[in-house]
């Protein structure tokens, strides 16, 4: 890696926290409370209503579109279930993603290096900001990172190349200076990788990005 970077730059679902194997059970916890107000519904036949909702909504680029209190009140509406139990299911799924969060193998101790070196780190996440702070305080991240960029913040769903921007404004480096991590080329490393950034690729292969890695291990070698 040439040059010295000054910054990291994260993705946060399976980039700091695995949420992609907890987040069916999660959802089915939520199905769960809205069965009882749907008179011959079962979980699994309201969660694979909402698995086709959710593919109609997926390309939306509207934040409030991907939220499940979206997609969950137009689940309800199908259904005869009252408005007023989505709010409780929606709560039902964030606890469960809590309760089931871990962080992904290695990353605490890479944070610490890139903080003793002087590293600022960012969060850019499609999250809400509440529910991403919610999820760095769980697992008590929150300490390693000087801002987290949100879905709410930006005002749209990623690709979108305003989160990158606030990042570098909020680190005060330019992309050049920066390393970049996420577990989605398109979504998390192109547009960096576009503006010179040092990219990583975790948990997946890609020739695209500058590095494709499993886990943290051994990453701490590009801190120097």
């Amino acid at each position: 890696m040439e040059g010295k970077r000054r910054a990291i730059i994260f993705d946060a679902d399976n980039t700091l926290y695995r949420t992609r194997e907890i987040a069916r059970d999660a959802d089915m916890s939520a199905m769960r409370v809205l069965a009882r107000y749907c008179k011959g519904c079962t979980p699994i036949a309201l969660y694979n209503q909402f698995r086709k909702i959710v593919a109609l909504l997926i390309k939306s680029q509207q934040p409030y579109h991907r939220t499940r209190l979206h997609s969950y009140s137009i689940l309800a509406a199908r259904y005869g279930i009252p408005h007023r139990r989505v709010p409780g299911a929606v709560g039902t799924f964030r606890k469960a993603v809590l309760r089931s969060l871990r962080p992904m193998s290695g990353i605490l101790p890479f944070l610490r290096a890139a903080k003793h070196q002087g590293f600022h780190l960012i969060v850019i996440t499609e999250d809400s900001a509440t529910f991403a702070a919610a999820k760095l305080r769980r697992l008590r991240l929150s300490r390693f990172f000087d801002a987290v960029i949100s879905a709410d913040t930006v005002g749209q769903m990623k690709p979108h190349r305003k989160y990158l921007d606030l990042a570098l404004k909020r680190a005060r480096v330019s992309a050049h200076d920066a390393i970049v991590i996420g577990d989605d080329f398109e979504k998390d490393l192109a547009d960096a990788k576009q503006r010179g950034a040092f990219t990583i690729l975790i948990g997946a292969k890609d020739a695209r990005a500058a590095k494709s890695v499993s886990s943290y291990a051994g990453l701490q070698k590009y801190l120097h």
